[in-house]
């Protein structure tokens, strides 16, 4: 009896050092969280993106030019470009031939094409002309473009390799917009062979982000 009181006591001492001892050992025990925080940070990548739009894309230059006594035609087409790009956009044109001539379907005579640098339309007594007019906002024509400070639709340059828009920031979502106006004629008293035809020119026009 004496044994199991002294074994007793034993126990009971065990007990209350487990008891006195578990929270060193068990701290979430003893003190558990009530709350915890985490975050995480989200990325959404945003591509930029170039697009180009021509209100025509078959453009027939009125009037007629009577082939004897001469005359001018005229046609147009608004092309407009939008873009995210931060840094702008740059368009080029490219003609269908090397100098940007409008050349008969049949006949593969010529209306042959202005000087490249814009100017002051004029085409001389006995030749032909045709070239393109550029109208749009000064801000979209910046330098180096052929067009620069020659935006306001009265100066008349060959289609072919012009820079006729250059913009250094983003576009809105109505993008910006430029007018070509093309303008073909033949002088009463032209020698060249200008006969009775079709004669088309076809321009491309590449936007590119900058």
């Amino acid at each position: 009896m004496k044994n199991f009181s002294k074994e007793l006591s034993y126990v009971v001492v065990a007990m209350m050092l487990a008891v006195v001892m578990f929270p060193a050992f068990e701290p979430g025990f003893a003190s558990a969280l009530t709350s915890d925080v985490k975050t995480v940070v989200t990325r959404q990548q945003v591509t930029s993106e170039i697009s180009i739009a021509l209100s025509s894309t078959a453009v027939t230059m009125l009037p007629a030019i009577p082939g004897l006594t001469g005359g001018v035609g005229t046609g147009s087409t608004i092309a407009t470009v939008i873009t995210n790009n931060y840094a702008g956009f740059t368009v080029n044109t490219t003609s269908s031939s090397t100098a940007g001539d409008m050349i008969g379907e049949v006949t593969g005579n010529k209306i042959s094409a202005v000087a490249a640098t814009p100017a002051t339309w004029a085409v001389s007594a006995d030749n032909t002309g045709f070239g393109m007019a550029i109208t749009t906002d000064s801000a979209n024509v910046a330098s180096p473009a052929i067009y620069a400070s020659k935006n306001s639709g009265t100066d008349f340059g060959a289609v072919k390799d012009a820079t006729i828009m250059k913009r250094t920031t983003a576009t809105d979502a109505d993008g910006e917009t430029a007018t070509l106006d093309f303008k073909a004629e033949v002088k009463a008293t032209h020698t060249l062979p200008v006969g009775q035809d079709w004669y088309t020119a076809t321009t491309t026009l590449t936007a590119t982000m900058n």
